[in-house]
């Protein structure tokens, strides 16, 4: 792209920029995508004014049923003022680069922000408040897809990514996995007992020596082991042709017909030679048959395959080749130690000399008795010589022992090759990688000559790429060609455990499982895809047309807003961690991105795809009208999205999106949860829950353990006296100190604050909270400011319901500067220090006898607003310090005996 924005930087572009152009393209033709020549920047002059508490401007469109009536009458106003016309296709066909200057956001933005499906299609596929209770609740759907999701989740790991490892169960007892932790640890233990046959039978052999005392328990448990081993292949599952096998009797036919006879009859061998060797019966030529034992060695060689085939690492594959040339070069340097020994000393000589005479007859010299570890040395040395085309004082002193000494050396001669054309290989691997490396800085070397790029650019390329290419490179799917192998069942298994882990972790996902488990699996196999991102890669830019929906499985990413593109007044850098969700309002309105987002590290980030997404939704009627309830609820959330109640929408987050059910869904999902035993709850807790959720004061929703969450929202007011009365220097905030209701006196330091209903915005839960405690402060008053808005979240477990419950308080500072506040409260109290209780020159109460604990704080006026049915709220004009200091329990309840002592003398009474 040629043309530069703000500040003659130039445009850039993300990797998948040219790619959406061409799904915008083909969307516009399906009449699904319009309107994308939105504007990108807001300028000061366009910039809504600051609100005055409660308030609202007239760019503020309200939420509601008619909230799109009044967009569109506003969006006509705004077309006809600008000169706006529209295409057949939908799409604003003026020019956001015309003149060569930034394109404008609209004013009106965000409520101009249209839904991704239009409003006449989604109600075509709506359906009626019951029957989606049917839906969820009904017990003959199948249950198989309904719970699908739930063991795939239970037998993946996300971050492995393999296929399912657990214990397949069965009747009885359990079927092993092949490739269980299980059954790892069994193959991985064969292998030391079957190095302890290899060392130690043919070193039994060749010296004669006798099986008894550590030998023979430790042959004994071996012989039990490799019973164990040939029991358990009955009961392991096994693949065959790709597919995993769990059948009993296959399993016991194919491993009858394969290797079991050699197994068992090995077993038997076994038992019979360790029991000849415990009655101390076993003669020399039995015990020359243990060498039979050896041929478990095969197993070594295959277990040893299968998990170098199954973590195969390119930087560690040529260590692992090594070590394993290493190991086979010394166990046939063993056995042919034992071998040669053997030869020398039982061996037939046709010239009448064995060369162990030699050594015999030097120990029987020096020492006076037979050493046999020098004995096996000396075999040990001799082989390795002539393996190593070494030299050695022992020589070959008949035909037979000459006939072996050849043939090691051949063996040697083999050995020596393997590891010169190994070490060769890796040489001349890594030298065809340094060529391909070195050629491609060369051509960007005469790339960056050829068009002539500055110096300082050139430089920035270079390194850029030197380090990526020094980097190794992760593999996507496009990347392997072997996938295309597999048939096409294996394959989705494998996009399944792959994709599966990631989506159930939203919350509309989840709530599609509940409903039907097929359609999660059809939506990781035709909406789902994931990249790798290096340092520095684009994931979009800000003006591009949203299209899919992102997930940041690992790594960093950085997001960038900045005043010629976001509704911010200053550049702003946020990063973004693992495990988040980005750009959702892609998925269900038409947007555009607000920001642009950029590996900070290396990451992995799974896309979900809006148009295959909808394709999905419209073909699969059960989740319908969930799915539709959903992007209606959240692109209501969108267009209201404006200062200074809520936060302006962005790519990172839409507010108030925390529940975008409907009731009647999450009633539904509340009966399933207590049917099926998930939720235990008593009749009296339910009716509770239940009266919570038709009032909208909690919401329900499907956890990432398939059980349910419960959401409460929460707003709270913050409102600062600049002013003061006492003459303080120090900013006070008001705080609910106390509430006198039918004479009792209830005493808690806190924020005035209220529950949000479902569906309710923040502003106009503060609206109803300032008109029914709080009414001196409204919106005709204008005696406050709202400044800015904070969220707050916690999440614990209810003690009212023992459900896992999540708060979202939203909490909104504001300011005032009312210098006398008894002339704004209906009742001021006055703290004095004398012991009864009279009235002030104003004619208000004044409270005596002050706890000492408290009299750092007091003497402050309290202020009192009566409500009805003689209720009175208690306020005060406090520091942060002093609020956590009556938060404590002991300074409550001093506080709670103080009012009471007020209140019976008359200096809380409702007198409305």
């Amino acid at each position: 792209h040629d043309s530069t924005g703000a500040g003659g930087r130039p445009r850039r572009r993300s990797l998948t920029a040219l790619a959406n152009e061409a799904e915008v393209a083909q969307r516009q033709s399906d009449g699904v995508v319009s309107g994308i020549g939105r504007t990108l920047s807001l300028s000061s002059a366009t910039r809504p004014p600051r609100h005055s508490l409660g308030g609202r401007d007239a760019a503020r469109v309200p939420a509601g049923a008619d909230s799109r009536a009044t967009a569109d009458r506003l969006n006509s106003e705004y077309n006809a003022s600008h000169n706006v016309t529209h295409t057949s296709s939908g799409a604003r066909s003026s020019d956001p680069f015309a003149n060569g200057q930034a394109e404008q956001r609209s004013a009106l933005w965000p409520t101009d922000v249209d839904m991704r499906i239009s409003a006449k299609r989604l109600q075509t596929h709506m359906l009626d408040p019951v029957e989606v209770q049917g839906t969820l609740t009904n017990k003959n759907r199948n249950t198989d897809s309904q719970h699908f999701l739930s063991r795939w989740m239970a037998d993946i790991s996300p971050t492995s990514g393999a296929s399912e490892i657990r214990k397949i169960r069965r009747k009885g007892v359990p079927m092993l996995h092949p490739d269980s932790t299980v059954a790892l640890v069994c193959e991985l233990a064969a292998a030391p007992v079957i190095c302890f046959d290899v060392l130690v039978s043919p070193f039994v052999v060749a010296w004669d020596l006798t099986i008894a005392g550590p030998l023979l328990i430790f042959s004994w448990l071996f012989t039990a082991f490799w019973l164990f081993d040939c029991l358990m292949k009955f009961n392991k599952a096994v693949y065959f042709d790709g597919e995993l096998i769990t059948g009993r009797a296959f399993i016991a036919m194919r491993y009858l017909r394969g290797g079991f006879v050699w197994d068992f009859g090995l077993v038997l061998f076994d038992i019979a030679s360790n029991s000849l060797a415990s009655a101390s019966l076993e003669s020399r030529p039995l015990r020359v048959l243990r060498v039979v034992k050896m041929a478990r060695m095969s197993k070594v060689y295959m277990v040893a395959a299968e998990q170098t085939r199954m973590w195969n690492m390119n930087g560690a594959m040529l260590v692992i080749q090594f070590a394993g040339l290493l190991i086979a070069f010394f166990f046939m340097a063993h056995i042919s130690a034992c071998i040669w020994w053997l030869l020398g000393t039982y061996g037939p000589a046709d010239t009448g000399r064995r060369w162990v005479e030699q050594v015999l007859t030097e120990e029987i010299d020096l020492v006076g008795d037979r050493n046999v570890f020098n004995e096996y040395a000396t075999s040990l040395h001799w082989t390795i010589a002539q393996m190593t085309l070494g030299a050695m004082d022992v020589n070959a002193r008949n035909s037979l022992e000459r006939i072996w000494t050849i043939f090691i050396l051949i063996i040697g001669m083999v050995v020596g090759t393997s590891v010169m054309s190994l070490m060769s290989a890796a040489i001349v691997r890594r030298s065809i990688e340094s060529q391909a490396t070195a050629k491609k800085m060369l051509d960007m070397r005469q790339f960056l000559r050829q068009e002539r790029i500055p110096a300082e650019l050139s430089s920035q390329v270079q390194r850029q790429l030197a380090e990526r290419l020094n980097q190794t490179a992760n593999v996507d799917e496009d990347s392997v060609p072997g996938l295309l192998s597999l048939s096409k069942s294996l394959r989705m298994q494998l996009r399944n455990a792959i994709r599966l882990p990631i989506v159930a972790k939203h919350e509309l996902f989840r709530m599609w499982n509940t409903v039907d488990g097929k359609v999660v699996l059809n939506l990781c196999e035709k909406a789902v895809s994931f990249a790798f991102m290096q340092v520095q890669d684009d994931v979009f830019l800000a003006g591009e047309v949203a299209q899919s929906m992102f997930f940041l499985a690992q790594g960093t990413l950085s997001y960038l807003q900045n005043p010629y593109n976001s509704m911010v007044d200053q550049e702003e850098i946020t990063v973004v961690s693992t495990r988040t969700w980005v750009s959702e309002a892609a998925l269900w309105c038409k947007w555009i991105h607000v920001g642009d987002m950029e590996a900070v590290t290396e990451a992995k980030i799974f896309a979900v795809h809006a148009s295959e997404m909808w394709k999905l939704v419209f073909a699969t009627s059960p989740i319908q009208s969930i799915t539709i309830t959903y992007a209606t609820n959240f692109h209501q959330r969108v267009t209201v999205a404006i200062p200074p109640h809520e936060d302006w929408p962005s790519d990172l987050s839409v507010p108030n999106t925390e529940s975008l059910l409907s009731t009647e869904v999450e009633l539904a999902l509340l009966k399933a949860a207590k049917d099926n035993g998930k939720l235990k709850l008593s009749p009296h807790q339910e009716a509770l829950l239940v009266g919570e959720l038709d009032s909208g004061k909690c919401c329900l929703q499907v956890s990432e353990d398939e059980g349910l969450k419960r959401t409460v929202m929460l707003v709270t007011l913050r409102l600062v006296n600049g002013q003061g009365e006492m003459g303080e220097m120090e900013d006070r905030i008001l705080v609910h100190v106390g509430k006198v209701s039918d004479g009792k006196v209830e005493a808690g330091c806190k924020l005035p604050g209220t529950k949000r209903t479902r569906g309710e915005s923040p502003g106009k839960a503060l609206q109803r909270l300032l008109a029914q405690d709080l009414p001196m402060f409204t919106e005709e008053e204008e005696r406050c400011e709202l400044i800015s808005i904070e969220r707050q979240v916690e999440r614990t477990e209810s003690s009212k319901y023992g459900i896992d419950t999540l708060y979202v308080k939203s909490v909104q500072h504001a300011r005032t500067e009312v210098g006398k506040m008894s002339e704004v409260f209906p009742l001021t109290v006055n703290v004095g220090e004398g012991e009864e209780v009279g009235e002030d020159e104003s004619g208000n109460p004044e409270a005596k006898e002050v706890p000492e604990d408290l009299r750092h704080i007091f003497p402050r006026p309290l202020y009192a607003v009566p409500e009805k049915d003689s209720k009175l709220n208690v306020y005060a004009w406090l520091t942060d310090e002093e609020l956590e200091f009556l938060k404590i329990t002991e300074n409550t309840a001093l506080l709670k005996e103080w009012l009471k002592a007020i209140q019976k003398k008359g200096g809380l009474v409702n007198t409305v």
